[in-house]
């Protein structure tokens, strides 16, 4: 499990994330359908949900260490802002690949051309 995630993190990969050239031969809005198919699926992992539960308490934290230090640039907490970005790219990755899982087995019910 966790020698899937080390292969997953450096950027070649996390930039092949984002591309599924499985889809490209279908319709558009059966690229949609599949795509959120999958993303709905992946709700039901327990990666995805730790992951979610650490972008939570990581933005929340920063967000608190921001104010205690007074790290305002502006109106934005700047510790709050980089500390929910980095929480937010952990959850994207985490979902990206559990929702990649599930793909294969949701083209294999596309009827063929």
């Amino acid at each position: 499990m966790i020698q899937e995630y080390k292969k997953v993190l450096s950027w070649k990969e996390i930039r092949k994330l984002n591309s599924w050239p499985e889809l490209k031969d279908l319709s558009s809005s059966r690229q949609v359908y599949i795509t959120l198919v999958c993303i709905f699926k992946a709700f039901g992992h327990w990666q995805v949900w730790v992951s979610l539960l650490l972008f939570i308490t990581l933005a929340y934290f920063s967000h608190k260490v921001g104010e205690v230090f007074n790290l305002y640039y502006g109106i934005f907490n700047i510790f709050g802002l980089l500390g929910g970005g980095g929480a937010s790219i952990i959850f994207s990755i985490a979902m990206s690949v559990e929702a990649r899982k599930h793909l294969s087995e949701e083209l294999k019910s596309v009827p063929p051309k």
